[in-house]
């Protein structure tokens, strides 16, 4: 049978255009099942492992800053949607302040797609261990202060008038919000600033290097 080809158009068979059409349902599926489970970080403990690395098991997931405290007093300490064995946005918010603590180890806090620290839930470190935050997103709605290097990887989004209080801190991407930004300790800036939403001002206490 003859294909007619005028103006680049091939007309497919049907069974063709169906067996395209359900090839590309099953990428979108199994692109959404490869999405790890959201996790909470709040007062309680629910569906998530016991031990470091904290991983969410079920839904809803919840982690207390308590066990988060207890785990840093033997070693570093990783928070992660990534290996969870449910589905879910793979989001993570921390709902509530941490304790004050006083730490020497590290804290890594990781979400595959949004990571919110929510308005009011301050992160306070007076031990030397460094916080690592990292997401598809960070979204800071309210001061963080450690002792040791804070780090964050990946984009910024500035959700109130920030300070953030660290021996360094370093972003590794862009940073925005029509907000105002301090940073107590030296600042490290790798990403545009203010590039696709300008900030209400930028001010660095100490040393800062700009790339």
């Amino acid at each position: 049978m003859a294909r007619h080809y005028e103006g680049c158009c091939v007309k497919r068979p049907p069974g063709i255009a169906l067996r395209l059409a359900l090839a590309s349902i099953a990428a979108w599926f199994g692109e959404y099942l490869a999405q790890a489970a959201d996790l909470t970080i709040t007062n309680v403990n629910q569906n998530v492992t016991s031990n470091s690395p904290f991983i969410p098991t079920g839904s809803p997931s919840q982690l207390s800053w308590a066990a988060i405290n207890a785990a840093l007093a033997s070693g570093p300490v990783s928070v992660t949607t990534a290996g969870s064995p449910i589905t879910g946005s793979d989001n993570i918010i921390i709902a509530t302040s941490s304790p004050v603590m006083n730490s020497g180890n590290s804290l890594t806090i990781s979400a595959g797609n949004v990571l919110t620290i929510n308005s009011g839930s301050t992160i306070v470190n007076n031990g030397t261990g460094s916080l690592k935050l990292q997401g598809g997103t960070t979204v800071i709605n309210t001061n963080i202060a450690v002792t040791g290097s804070l780090t964050i990887i990946g984009p910024i989004m500035l959700g109130s008038d920030i300070i953030l209080t660290a021996s360094s801190v370093n972003f590794n991407s862009t940073v925005d919000g029509s907000h105002n930004l301090t940073v107590n300790g030296s600042a490290f800036l790798t990403g545009a600033v203010g590039g696709a939403q300008a900030l209400a001002s930028l001010t660095l206490q100490n040393a800062c290097s700009l790339n």
